[in-house]
């Protein structure tokens, strides 16, 4: 269809919705869709990747950018004045995951037929494994597909020269007529080029509704686990670490973002530096509580666990998955329970406190593994996640499970909502679906019925224990969770 002139001028509006128990879009601070919760929606974080795109076109001169995130203010849906910029922005970039896809279409939908000259960009890991769901072959959508920093620059600059001809841009997908055009892939952002991207930008009103802050030290990941899709986002295996000057100028820079501050997106420890990057955090005055991302085996490395506390990291999100071998295996991971056993008792004498992010209901498990399981993870864990395989899209684990049948619904019917990790949307080999589910949702009651002993921890450390448990009580408690139940019983 026609398309507006873009221009620097050029109104644009970054938006990221929070999810809904049921998919469905409230506008106006309206409740009609209550927020759903999960493990970690007590942590008010920033958005996935608009800060840094909204830094990214300062830099390029674009001049009218707002952006967006309801989950950080009000009651979560977007208020009057967020649907105010939406209506009334030229371009509408749009980050979604698959949680967020049903609402996001919707926002999308409206804000087409108010106005069906708006270019609609979308971008991150769920557009760019379902194009279809998100190019509608009505309004001028594209989708950024994998990494989107020089596609989004290119595209919007070959726009303001007044072109319309994107095809020859690589990372891209659009509609033309029934097919899905996709153009060449773009290589990945070297270290380099990751090492000269802006550092984010958090405007104010923003700035001081976020109660832990992200910072991202690299990309990629070496590994092949079949329940992600990082491999098939980044399109190799080439994990890419920042530079430590980057990571500390970015720290510098978010030092009022926060009472906490997650090193997100990576195995943190992985790094090559990474007792330096440690040492130089602890140096710098800027270390706030920490949560990171790291591997049982890390504990190995030499003066690590004593680096880590200097460096004020208190807890460590780690992706045991399982204490049992044979389901190591299976998911693909690169680990022994003996070796997770092991580093997570390390860390705990270190004075650290464990996350486990577990994953319970896969082939080799059964009821009694399951509480072999909850006991372990007492055992090592201050604050745990049971979250059953979940077949996102675009990982090969979804293709398994969609290629055997298993999957609970047709993926056209699919509520795409319940895709959060608490669920069970696929059929088990040892349980029935509602019997697995009640399994998990017991692991969550047994692990946090008993109050923990906060005494011997620090504020944060005892903020974070309240927020993770609150956020999976409620998941529990929710209509979300009663509506899938039945549903569960109906197929089982």
């Amino acid at each position: 269809g026609r398309m507006k002139r873009i221009t620097k001028d050029s109104k644009i509006a970054l938006v990221e919705l929070p999810p809904t128990e049921t998919g469905g879009l409230s506008l106006n601070g309206r409740q009609d869709h209550k927020i759903s919760h999960n493990v970690y929606s007590g942590f008010r974080l920033p958005a996935r990747g608009l800060h840094l795109l909204h830094a990214i076109l300062d830099r390029e001169g674009y001049k009218n950018i707002k952006l967006v995130i309801p989950h950080l203010y009000g009651k979560g849906s977007p208020n009057e004045r967020d649907v105010a910029i939406l209506r009334e922005s030229d371009i509408v970039m749009a980050s979604s995951i698959t949680a967020t896809s049903p609402q996001t279409r919707q926002l999308v939908d409206l804000l087409y037929e108010d106005d069906p000259e708006k270019l609609f960009l979308f971008g991150g890991f769920d557009p760019t494994f379902r194009p279809d769901f998100y190019l509608n072959g009505r309004h001028n959508g594209l989708i950024v597909r994998g990494e989107g920093e020089k596609t989004l620059v290119e595209t919007l600059g070959r726009f303001c020269n007044g072109a319309q001809e994107v095809g020859d841009i690589p990372g891209l997908m659009f509609r033309d007529g029934d097919e899905i055009v996709t153009t060449d892939a773009r290589k990945y952002l070297t270290a380099d080029e990751l090492n000269d991207l802006p550092y984010p930008i958090y405007p104010e009103e923003i700035a001081r509704m976020i109660r832990i802050g992200a910072i991202e030290t690299s990309r990629g990941c070496p590994n092949s686990c079949e329940f992600c899709g990082i491999m098939q986002f980044y399109g190799e295996r080439k994990y890419r670490a920042k530079s430590v000057e980057h990571i500390m100028g970015e720290l510098e820079s978010m030092k009022d973002i926060g009472k906490a501050t997650f090193y997100s997106a990576d195995n943190l420890l992985a790094m090559p530096k990474q007792v330096e990057i440690l040492r130089r955090i602890a140096e710098s005055g800027l270390q706030k509580p920490g949560i990171a991302q790291l591997t049982a085996v890390s504990s190995k490395t030499p003066g690590i666990i004593q680096a880590l506390r200097d460096a004020n990291i208190e807890v460590l999100c780690m992706g045991v998955e399982s204490f049992n071998n044979e389901s190591l295996a299976f998911l693909g991971k690169p680990y022994s329970a003996e070796q997770n056993k092991e580093g997570l008792g390390a860390y705990m004498k270190g004075g650290l406190n464990n996350h486990l992010m577990m994953m319970p209901g896969e082939d080799g498990d059964t009821p009694d593994s399951l509480r072999y399981e909850v006991e372990q993870a007492k055992k090592y864990g201050t604050t745990a996640q049971f979250f059953p395989p979940g077949p996102l899209p675009g990982t090969p684990l979804r293709e398994r499970i969609e290629s055997s049948g298993r999957l609970l619904r047709p993926t056209e019917n699919e509520r795409w909502e319940l895709y959060n990790g608490h669920f069970v949307l696929s059929r088990p080999k040892n349980f029935s679906p509602l019997g697995l589910q009640e399994a998990i949702n017991q692991m969550h009651m047994d692990f946090y019925h008993e109050g923990k002993d906060l005494s011997g921890m620090s504020k944060s450390q005892q903020l974070i224990y309240r927020n993770v448990k609150k956020g999976v009580l409620k998941v529990l408690e929710s209509n979300q969770m009663k509506n899938h139940l039945e549903f569960l019983k109906s197929v089982s």
